[in-house]
């Protein structure tokens, strides 16, 4: 295993873990159910990227891939099928990022800080997704661009701000909903 997939997989676990703090925070609190499924569907996504790094599913995926297309006489024309692929894929990502903004830009002024807590971690989550679904279809343009630039390499630098993103949002929220209530003088 490399010192980056050691890395990767310390980063997940430690946000993994603040996640879970606030999930299990969730446990038992007339939280909204949505709050709640969010952070447990967070640890889910760092289970699947420990497992995915754990067992190399990335680079099998693309291995297997790159063999069938051999297989098939079709390697060389591979960029032809994954272009419109990662096209896709952005597009795909990139929607869901809007529709998540949409559905709170109506109330956004109004929101809640734990409600923009979630909104911050979705968007992340969906960065993440993203990242590594374009290092599985490994398109040398994209690889180009991702892995350019020694140890600040943009697939990192996005896959820490992915992470650290959720595991911030997960923390805070936690911390906003522990505040206690600050009694104004309309209050009784």
């Amino acid at each position: 295993m490399s010192p980056a997939a050691l890395f990767a997989i310390i980063l997940y676990a430690l946000c993994a873990a603040v996640t879970l703090r606030t999930a299990l925070f969730g446990i038992g609190r007339s939280l909204p159910t949505k709050d709640k499924i969010n952070w447990w569907l967070m640890i889910g996504l760092f289970v699947v990227m420990i497992c995915m790094r754990l067992f190399n599913v990335e680079q099998n995926f693309s291995d297997t891939m790159r063999g069938i297309a051999r297989a098939d006489q079709v390697y060389s024309e591979r960029r032809d099928l994954q272009t419109p692929l990662v096209l896709l894929i952005i597009a795909v990502t990139t929607g869901a990022s809007c529709w998540i903004l949409y559905k709170t830009s109506k109330r956004r002024a109004a929101m809640h800080p734990a409600a923009l807590m979630i909104l911050a971690s979705r968007i992340a989550a969906v960065a993440e997704i993203l990242l590594v679904t374009l290092r599985m279809i490994s398109l040398h343009g994209v690889d180009a661009l991702l892995y350019h630039g020694g140890i600040l390499r943009p697939n990192y630098l996005i896959d820490l701000a992915a992470c650290l993103t959720i595991a911030g949002t997960a923390w805070k929220y936690r911390q906003i909903l522990s505040a206690p209530v600050r009694k104004t003088r309309h209050s009784r």
